[in-house]
């Protein structure tokens, strides 16, 4: 079986290791767990208490994504006007 590292593939270093991505690059990434970040929402009434200021490892445990990723979807998910911020975490706008 092939695998196909095409976008995987992140540089070939010197000594002829190469660093590889586990999942999908950047934005493409950010696609996938939107959708997970506004389920959540719908299954917490709207409201989660997690920001830009919660930790990497809080955000991981119930996002199971990183921090960056956690924040390049909110972000995303704020520029559609899906979510908004709060003092404390994030909402869900409803339609």
């Amino acid at each position: 079986m092939a695998i196909d590292l095409k976008d995987s593939l992140k540089k070939i270093l010197p000594d002829n290791k190469i660093d590889v991505l586990i999942g999908k690059p950047g934005y493409k990434r950010v696609e996938d767990e939107s959708g997970k970040i506004i389920r959540l929402l719908e299954e917490h009434d709207g409201y989660l208490p997690y920001n830009d200021k919660s930790a990497p490892e809080d955000i991981y445990s119930f996002f199971g994504m990183s921090k960056k990723t956690f924040k390049m979807t909110c972000g995303t998910l704020y520029k559609q006007r899906k979510i908004d911020f709060a003092k404390e975490g994030i909402l869900l706008i409803k339609d």
